[in-house]
């Protein structure tokens, strides 16, 4: 990102991918590359945030703890002379924690040091802020509502509810729940849920599905196959950019004016979506390749169309007479107008970028 663009940048413009419980166990064993290489690149990019919740992780230490017993039982049976396991008999050891061959309270020690070096891992490896959502009373009547008006399981439900309703009283949109539980994710379709988020008055979260992960609809990619860092790059910034101008604040893009004679101050878009039309807000660029993201530091008084001022309420569509121009300049310590730095105004004047009304105005 440019050193001058914005920081932080306004939680509309960012999407949250909040990771399921089998998710988080796939990085740690790196089951699959593809999602490993895929995380690394959406912590990487600005406009997305990497997340989950305690409840996660606390469904997470039970998936773990029987898989560290799993491990260890399985490395301390007995072999037939073929060098084989029985498996069956194993694996109802396991369910019960009790192998005669490995003693639980002799490995409960170790057991726990490796999750708790699982969980810092997360963290650190793979910056996951499995502190963006609490367990709070708040969760357990939508979590309810849900579990009971759909075939979603308990623990399901909760992660649905924990997503967009992480603290008492504080909602996030733009979530995207990434999973790989194939009956999570059909129930999940299989229901009508919206009014119970609704009636709690809480953003609907979304799916994401590691078998055809995508945030918009359209292309998408399987994560479970090889995928090089290149494409799964593409495919992020793609998805992210679709993303964008799907919010109702997106207002079009940047244009080359056709006139020799306009001021070098002045920034020409195209309509992208009718609109009734609104005046004195700030204005917010997004770079096309998301490179950077500028909110003009003062307020777009007035646009015009064909160098007529445009009034509230007027109507545009695009697929009319649609190009849209206003002057980026700012204002001194003083109050008097100065203009953008020459190296920031140039960027944002760069055919294609992304035009927005900014979520404050």
């Amino acid at each position: 990102m440019k050193s001058w663009s914005d920081n932080p940048i306004h939680g509309n413009f960012v999407i949250k991918v909040f990771c399921d419980t089998n998710i988080l166990v796939y990085l740690i064993d790196h089951t699959y590359e593809s999602l490993n290489k895929l995380i690394q690149l959406l912590i990487a990019s600005p406009f997305i945030q990497v997340v989950s919740s305690k409840y996660v992780i606390f469904e997470f230490v039970g998936v773990r703890k029987r898989e560290h017993y799993l491990r260890i039982a399985a490395e301390k049976s007995p072999k037939n002379p073929e060098g084989k396991i029985n498996f069956s008999s194993l694996i109802k050891y396991v369910d019960e924690f009790n192998s005669p061959h490995a003693p639980f309270a002799d490995l409960a020690e170790e057991i726990q040091k490796n999750i708790n070096n699982e969980i810092e891992r997360l963290f650190e490896e793979f910056s996951i802020d499995y502190e963006y959502s609490d367990l709070h009373k708040d969760q357990l009547n939508p979590t309810f509502d849900v579990c009971l008006n759909s075939k979603l399981a308990n623990q399901d439900s909760l992660v649905l509810v924990s997503s967009v309703l992480p603290f008492p009283q504080i909602t996030n949109d733009n979530v995207y729940i990434l999973t790989n539980d194939t009956k999570f994710v059909t129930h999940f379709k299989d229901s009508d849920l919206k009014g119970i988020f609704s009636k709690y008055k809480i953003p609907y979260p979304q799916l994401a599905y590691m078998e055809q992960f995508n945030f918009v609809s359209g292309n998408s990619i399987n994560l479970t196959a090889e995928r090089d860092n290149e494409e799964l790059k593409n495919f992020v910034n793609e998805q992210t950019i679709k993303f964008l101008k799907q919010s109702e604040l997106f207002l079009g893009e940047i244009i080359m004016p056709r006139s020799l004679t306009i001021p070098e101050n002045i920034i020409c878009f195209k309509v992208k979506k009718e609109r009734e039309w609104r005046n004195d807000v700030y204005i917010t660029v997004i770079s096309k390749n998301l490179e950077f993201i500028y909110t003009v530091k003062r307020k777009i008084d007035h646009f015009e169309h064909q160098r007529t001022k445009i009034t509230d309420g007027q109507i545009f569509t695009s697929d009319g007479l649609s190009h849209i121009a206003f002057k980026a300049f700012e204002l001194d310590e003083d109050g008097n107008e100065k203009s953008v730095e020459n190296e920031i105004l140039n960027a944002l004047k760069e055919e294609g970028n992304l035009v927005f009304i900014h979520p404050d105005s």
